[in-house]
């Protein structure tokens, strides 16, 4: 979970920064209410129930490929590659789908360098990397194809979309203080923009969920996910867990005098009672499922929801054992049925290849996990969901 301490920690940073009126969502005509309530009443599944099958894949870990906090990763049918917060500063790794290393790509203030990552997209078998001056492309392979300077320096999120790109932009770096999604064409150029009003500065934080022609968008604390066209906004999701949410007093927070920032998260985190909880995020899409994140007192509750069913259930860890147990929504495969994929890093596999929950885990991966240092790289998990959950 800590992660989601550091995530709360940005977002309460910069409470306090921007004065919003409180104001309600847009309407939800249309909403697919997801019924949560239900979900966290009941036992919920094991995690190694709901997979159908496994693939470790370790990263390889020599001098010039160590690894820091993984920001950012993408997974395709040749490559891996990671963002990762290294030394005070963001890199980019590549690595073939084996795990084999490639390359580190070059730092620094040349055309075919980048200063410092924003965020990376992969579309039409091209990299896109996205840094605090300008757009670079790169190859599949890695080869440098051009860069495009922009002067746009608010961006909280950013992702290639057909002809063009969408970047997000959250309340805190608009004048209006709106969370606004903005289209640019393949030059970079505004071509439209779309507003959300705010509901508070803390909600108003959040990220883009783009996959295919599934455009979703979600703040955090908002217990609405967005979808969006040419025409506006809509809720595509609703998150219903009524019997549990706890509504935030998002004035005490907001209104600390900015000597008291530090105090804001100790504040919020004894404010989520046990047995209530927020929505944090970590939205993904795939054919039948939707993922996501709630959080209560500290611990997390990451929920499936089956499109097919309109059913959703709770993750539960387990057996503590097992190397799945340290699992955490960080991404999706591009192209593959209900797939998706995580990290996690040997530090936190001890001797849990003892453990063959449902026999996910072939020879070769028992021997992955057995083999696994303490100061090697993380191992990419990629797992395929069940189709009748």
């Amino acid at each position: 979970m800590k992660t989601k301490f550091v995530l709360l920690i940005l977002i309460l940073f910069v409470i306090g920064c921007t004065s919003t009126e409180k104001k309600g969502a847009q309407p939800d005509d249309g909403a697919i209410v997801i019924d949560v309530n239900s979900a966290l009443k009941s036992e919920g599944r094991n995690f190694e129930d709901m997979i159908e099958s496994v693939e470790l894949i370790p990263l390889e870990t020599t001098e010039a490929s160590v690894i820091g906090t993984i920001i950012k990763s993408i997974v395709t049918d040749k490559y891996i590659y990671v963002v990762d917060f290294y030394e005070g500063s963001t890199g980019l790794l590549q690595f073939e789908k084996n795990g084999k290393f490639v390359k580190r790509y070059i730092k620094g203030g040349g055309a075919d360098e980048f200063n410092y990552i924003l965020a990376i997209s992969f579309s039409d078998n091209c990299l896109y990397v996205f840094d605090t001056q300008k757009l670079l492309k790169y190859s599949e392979s890695g080869k440098f194809i051009g860069a495009k300077p922009y002067s746009d320096q608010n961006l909280a999120s950013i992702a290639k979309d057909g002809d063009g790109f969408v970047t997000l932009q959250v309340a805190e770096q608009t004048e209006d203080h709106k969370f606004k999604v903005i289209k640019l064409d393949s030059n970079l150029v505004k071509i439209s923009e779309l507003s959300l009003e705010p509901i508070s500065s803390v909600s108003n934080t959040g990220e883009i969920c783009l996959d295919g022609n599934n455009k979703l968008i979600y703040r955090l604390f908002d217990n609405n996910i967005y979808g969006w066209s040419d025409d506006g906004f809509c809720v595509k999701y609703r998150l219903d867990f009524s019997d549990y949410e706890y509504q935030i007093q998002f004035e005490k927070y907001e209104n600390l005098p900015p000597e008291q920032h530090y105090q804001a998260l100790p504040m919020l985190m004894a404010d989520i009672e046990k047995g209530k909880y927020v929505f944090l995020g970590s939205v993904h899409n795939s054919d039948d499922y939707l993922s996501f994140f709630l959080m209560s007192n500290g611990s997390g509750a990451p929920i499936f929801y089956n499109k097919n069913t309109g059913k959703a259930f709770v993750k539960k860890y387990g057996d503590n054992k097992s190397p799945l147990a340290q699992f955490s929504e960080s991404g999706t495969v591009r192209g593959e049925k209900n797939t998706f994929y995580s990290s996690i890093t040997p530090e936190y596999i001890g001797d849990c290849w003892k453990n063959n929950p449902n026999n996910l885990f072939s020879a070769k991966d028992i021997e992955i996990l057995k083999n696994a240092k303490e100061d090697d790289n993380p191992i990419i998990v990629i797992y395929k969901l069940k189709d009748n959950l």
